[in-house]
């Protein structure tokens, strides 16, 4: 009557399971289970690519000019200011002061877009690393389907050429004894 017949644990519809899932908002948890069931999260290329694209973006905005043109520019237009100041003319002293600061905020924002891009090559020097640790450790290690492989064939290899039955089963048990060693039970 109440709740008895409901499907409870991992049968319930709303159980999470998982790390970070039983706390992850609803609208969150089918992204998360997506990357948790990913064989591919692991690699590094997209991230890297994405990096390269975030690079391109924001050299392709910072402004061109040396940050020396900008100090003379700034000079020429305190000049101009101080002109327009010492002859009473405040509404062109105005106008340069509205210059003179679109001027240093352009530089401003030129040096922030700067300091992204060195952030950026940082972090993509930090990943193309990481995806190259991970490469050359995908390189050095044997699948198991592969050992499993080997390892028929070599019992197939013993069968065919060793006749003596406790041979066989000596040799056996050092294998059984090697793979138990392998996966970190005691021999």
């Amino acid at each position: 009557m109440h709740g008895g017949a409901s499907l409870a644990g991992t049968e319930a519809p709303a159980f999470r399971h998982g790390r970070y899932s039983k706390h992850l908002p609803t609208r969150l948890l089918d992204r998360y289970e997506e990357a948790r069931d990913d064989a591919e999260l692991t690699e590094l290329k997209d991230d890297i690519a994405l990096i390269d694209a975030r690079l391109t973006d924001l050299l392709a905005r910072v402004d061109t000019g040396e940050s020396g043109a900008v100090w003379a520019e700034l000079q020429r237009q305190f000049q101009r200011y101080d002109s327009a100041s010492a002859d009473d003319r405040a509404d062109d002293a105005t106008l340069v002061l509205t210059e003179i600061r679109e001027t240093i905020l352009s530089g401003a924002r030129d040096e922030a877009a700067w300091r992204e891009v060195m952030g950026l090559l940082t972090q993509r020097r930090k990943t193309t690393e990481s995806e190259r640790k991970r490469l050359v450790e995908l390189s050095q290690s044997v699948p198991a389907s592969q050992v499993v492989v080997f390892m028929t064939a070599l019992q197939d290899i013993i069968r065919r050429n060793v006749k003596d039955p406790a041979v066989r089963a000596a040799i056996g048990r050092d294998m059984l004894a090697l793979a138990d060693q392998r996966q970190g039970r005691p021999a």
